[in-house]
């Protein structure tokens, strides 16, 4: 692309966005997985400690997807951006 005159930000671009876009996909496995496994692992918990009162806020669902989604679309981002930097110092 550099050889037809394309300039760094035009060539860096596509390679960010698609590293977000795979940490968007990591962020969809990790959350499908905590899906999954949280009724299983509460149960035990649930019996292992049945004397501690442990409440969760109802909050926490939404606040754990945006955090999830929040790191893997920032951390794809600087894993490319890294990445992609490192082949386009002239």
């Amino acid at each position: 692309m550099r050889l037809v005159g394309a300039s760094d930000a035009f060539i860096r671009w596509p390679f960010i966005i698609e590293g977000m876009l795979v940490g968007l996909i990591g962020a969809a496995a990790t959350l499908a997985l905590v899906a999954l496994a949280s009724a299983p692992i509460g149960q035990g918990v649930a019996t292992l400690i049945g004397q501690v009162p442990i409440a969760f806020d109802r909050d926490l669902p939404r606040q754990l997807f945006i955090t999830v989604v929040g790191a893997g679309l920032a951390l794809g981002g600087v894993g490319a951006w890294i990445s992609v930097r490192t082949y386009l110092i002239r």
